[in-house]
């Protein structure tokens, strides 16, 4: 129920133009729309908002110093043990969260611990630089194993 105004007169208000926007868009449309951009739709984007030839999407790119999550991780599980974080401004949102975690590992939670190894190993596993050869009968079966693929490959 609408109130009548504080003044106390009925005042008309003038209505609202609504106006065919179905109408205006293909005005613009039309105006703006060259002999290049025939084809403008779904997955057809106009030809003057795509890449110029050789144009960047990210021009200033990384922040100089910041480092990738395989970094962090690493440096998080192999640093030193300290009652707390280590100035919390400076650490990231990332960071902090794995601490976390790794704390409340320490402290016995065993979703944490899970959690944290279980990133520790991703990131150190994608850097894995080959088999670590002990015992020098192991060396030479890896090394016939190498000269028969090679082999193999000339052959071919």
């Amino acid at each position: 129920m609408k109130r009548p105004p504080k003044n106390g007169s009925q005042q008309a208000r003038p209505k609202k133009h609504v106006s065919n926007t179905f109408e205006i868009t293909a005005e613009k449309r039309s105006r703006s729309a060259g002999a290049d951009d025939a084809e403008i739709g779904f997955k057809k984007p106009p030809k003057t908002h795509s890449w110029k030839t050789g144009q960047s999407g990210n021009p200033v790119g990384r922040k100089k110093g910041s480092k990738n999550k395989k970094t962090v991780i690493i440096s998080l599980m192999e640093g030193r043990l300290g009652r707390k974080i280590p100035d919390p401004k400076k650490l990231t949102a990332q960071e902090a969260m794995l601490w976390k975690a790794i704390q409340k590992g320490l402290a016995g939670d065993a979703k944490a611990m899970a959690f944290a190894f279980k990133r520790y190993d991703d990131a150190t596993a994608s850097s894995w630089g080959g088999p670590v050869i002990t015992a020098e009968e192991d060396q030479q079966v890896y090394d016939a194993l190498r000269a028969k693929i090679r082999r193999e490959i000339e052959e071919e």
